[in-house]
């Protein structure tokens, strides 16, 4: 998904995404605008939002 993004919003929204996120928490001086704690959060929140949803359509299908 990184390659569609990049290449539709010119790059600044990539960083942002959880695959580069993720691969920024492994560098010490890393290039962007994210740090290795703002990586954690970023691919923290992603997958607590992936949680999230399931759960609600888990929820709602189940019922």
């Amino acid at each position: 998904m990184p390659f569609v993004v990049g290449d539709v919003a010119g790059g600044e929204v990539v960083e942002f995404l959880p695959d580069r996120a993720g691969q920024v928490i492994v560098h010490a001086h890393p290039p962007g605008a994210l740090g290795p704690w703002e990586g954690t959060a970023v691919l923290a929140a992603s997958a607590a939002a992936a949680a999230v949803a399931g759960w609600l359509r888990l929820r709602r299908r189940d019922t």
